[in-house]
């Protein structure tokens, strides 16, 4: 880039050499930067003119705009290693104060580490062209597919978009036509070739047998967490990170029913609890081990007392201790797959429940964002008799189902 060796003239009168110039121009389609009257090669960057030298050498032209392309010639511009650091340290601060999770906060990491990795982390943004988002796609594509590709796609647009917005950069970058997002058609593919995400109602009891669990798991409060957490991601679609956020103020056992906002969006939940749940959950507290510092709130503890799953800003960390532990458990009675873990009961709650025709309720018990100008904007309420209507269509299922 830039290694090709240009003619150049020793002309020195102006009107000769802008001349020679856009002669020169004419016969090197390619060159990027064009002729100015004053005598100088020029480019209009950033909504601004920056010359590169006079218009008898087009050699030294063209390696300033490649040096200043590439951040390293002391001239402003910001480069996309700043840009990250100001979209990151925005976002950390929203996260501080609770307006975006952590989960999203590292996704955005993430993203800026490979944007780095990929453009330099001195490349200016306004030098970034649509066969660099071309090329950041197929590495993209080296380790993501389908929904996976979507979300970095749409965190990089997320930044840039930011940076923009905030004044940080005159306009976003120019894309281009093929850094886009997976087709529907590429999403159904890709899904209909991975593992269903389902057990059978067999299966899903073999789980749940207090035998079963006790013949796994170590510690009578850590065995009776197992199960409740269980009963809760079929009963409420509930994750890992719910079960571990789950706290006194948001469940109430006498009325069986829970308020748990989703962790990811903050969006609002509601679900009635079985008999089955609520005994599983009473029957814990009753040995719920000595919560640490912090914890005194939250209803599931491990058996150290401390959160199921840890999420530290300050360090970064994230320690799962609810995935991995339950793929060896499925993977121990041989229903494990790829991809399957303690996730699949909220895709068998949504599965099942959705035979109760329910949709508006169905939405609630997940916590997903009101589909369609009806519900979003004229729904005020949904039912405990259309919530139960869908909790218990899931436990005929697992009770007597087949």
């Amino acid at each position: 880039m830039g290694k090709q060796e240009y003619k150049t003239t020793d002309a020195t009168d102006r009107g000769s050499l802008v001349a020679w110039a856009r002669q020169f121009k004419r016969e090197n389609t390619g060159f990027p930067l064009t002729v100015l009257a004053t005598g100088y090669w020029c480019k209009v960057i950033e909504g601004r003119q920056v010359t590169f030298g006079k218009l008898g050498d087009p050699n030294e032209a063209i390696a300033a705009y490649y040096r200043y392309l590439d951040g390293d010639d002391g001239q402003p511009g910001l480069t996309v290693g700043d840009g990250v650091n100001l979209f990151l340290a925005a976002m950390e601060a929203r996260c501080e104060q609770s307006d975006l999770e952590f989960i999203t906060w590292r996704a955005y990491e993430r993203i800026g580490k490979r944007l780095i990795a990929a453009f330099g982390r001195g490349r200016r943004i306004a030098a970034l062209a649509p066969r660099d988002f071309q090329e950041l796609r197929r590495e993209f594509a080296k380790t993501r597919t389908g929904k996976g590709m979507l979300h970095l796609i749409h965190d990089t647009r997320t930044l840039f978009g930011w940076l923009a917005d905030n004044r940080e950069i005159d306009r976003v970058p120019d894309y281009g036509t093929e850094f886009s997002a997976p087709s529907k058609r590429s999403l159904r593919r890709i899904a209909d070739a991975k593992p269903e995400k389902m057990l059978t109602p067999e299966q899903l009891r073999h789980l749940l047998d207090p035998a079963t669990i006790n013949g796994h798991f170590r510690g009578e409060s850590n065995r009776l967490a197992w199960r409740a957490m269980q009963l809760l991601g079929l009963n409420c679609g509930f994750t890992g990170i719910d079960c571990a956020d789950l706290h006194f103020g948001a469940l109430d056992l006498d009325a069986g029913t829970h308020c748990l906002p989703r962790s990811k969006t903050l969006e609002r939940r509601k679900a009635m609890l079985w008999p089955e749940t609520v005994e599983a959950i009473r029957l814990y507290l009753e040995c719920r081990p000595k919560p640490r510092k912090g914890c005194d709130r939250l209803v599931l503890l491990n058996s150290e007392g401390t959160r199921w799953v840890t999420r530290t800003r300050k360090t970064k960390a994230h320690v799962d201790n609810v995935s991995e532990p339950y793929t060896a458990y499925l993977s121990k009675h041989g229903m494990h797959e790829k991809g399957n873990s303690f996730g699949m009961l909220r895709h068998i709650c949504a599965t099942i429940g959705r035979r109760a025709k329910e949709h508006d309720a169905l939405e609630l018990i997940l916590g997903h964002v009101p589909t369609g100008m009806t519900a979003e904007y004229y729904l005020e309420r949904v039912t405990d008799r259309e919530l139960s209507a869908v909790t218990e269509c899931v436990r005929q299922w697992l009770l007597y189902g087949s």
